[in-house]
């Protein structure tokens, strides 16, 4: 009897200090500035938006890029594009029932929406266009 055996790239998360400094390398250091203070200076943060997502490799993979290494990408974020968030709202506070004036919110992207908008790894835009608007 053969044994199936599905092969994938690990999901990993990512820390605090690698996700700012992506922040600070795509958006500028005003974003990241917002994003350490306004959030995770706080004693809560909301978990409805996985920031820290990210695959395994990530972002290295985008490095040398070719058309095929970029269908390649394609390939594999297409059927799991469901699995993760590009962007979302973040909100934190200190309050852990998120009530009271010390709540914060904000729209970001999360690691992986981090890389895949800002990274040049699409040598055709409208493979990284149909990715994106799966979401």
């Amino acid at each position: 009897m053969l044994q199936t055996v599905k092969v994938g790239i690990a999901q990993r998360s990512c820390i605090f200090d690698e996700y700012l400094q992506a922040v600070r390398k795509y958006c500028g250091t005003k974003a990241e500035s917002d994003i350490r203070f306004n959030i995770f200076f706080k004693t809560y943060i909301s978990k409805k938006l996985d920031w820290s997502f990210n695959y395994e490799g990530f972002p290295e993979i985008f490095s040398d890029m070719t058309k095929e290494k970029s269908l390649a990408i394609a390939r594999f974020l297409n059927p799991n594009a469901m699995n993760f968030d590009i962007q979302g709202e973040l909100v934190a506070a200190d309050d852990q029932h998120f009530s009271g004036k010390n709540v914060e919110s904000m729209m970001v992207y999360s690691m992986i929406g981090l890389q895949l908008c800002y990274e040049k790894w699409s040598i055709y835009r409208e493979i990284r266009s149909r990715i994106l608007l799966l979401k």
